[in-house]
């Protein structure tokens, strides 16, 4: 499949640019798919306010991991989520460093610290990763 990608100029809004940046590295196809994981999680935590490995995480696991059970035996799947909710922080990092090249202070509205923060979310996980070998 391939994909068209339009990077706008210097001179739209900063907002605007880091949609259109963060889109494109999207649709480029960075990261790999359990990786959405990361987010999608932390999305869920954050609005229901419950801690990133709260039980209610491993039913939809389950869910999203089902469709692949053709793929490769469940407790393998399993083990590659945990291990892509760890370092699906790389991948987010890589994606807001990507987003944010060429930006000035004024036009990073806010997202300046998205790089930091998805490492520090990282080292936070590592942990997690190495309970998974």
């Amino acid at each position: 499949m391939l994909y068209l990608i339009v990077f706008l100029g210097a001179g739209i809004g900063g907002a605007l640019r880091h949609a259109v940046n963060v889109a494109a590295v999207r649709v480029a196809g960075y990261g790999f798919p359990f990786g959405t994981l990361t987010v999608t999680f932390n999305s869920i935590a954050h609005k229901l306010e419950l801690p990133p490995y709260d039980s209610v995480f491993t039913r939809l696991e389950a869910v999203y991991l089902a469709v692949w059970n053709g793929v490769a035996p469940p407790a393998d799947l399993e083990r590659v989520a945990r291990i892509a909710r760890v370092l699906g922080c790389i991948g987010r990092a890589l994606a807001w460093e990507r987003s944010l090249i060429g930006l000035k202070d004024d036009e990073m509205d806010g997202f300046g610290d998205g790089v930091a923060g998805w490492l520090v979310e990282f080292a936070s996980r590592l942990g997690r990763f190495t309970a998974t070998r």
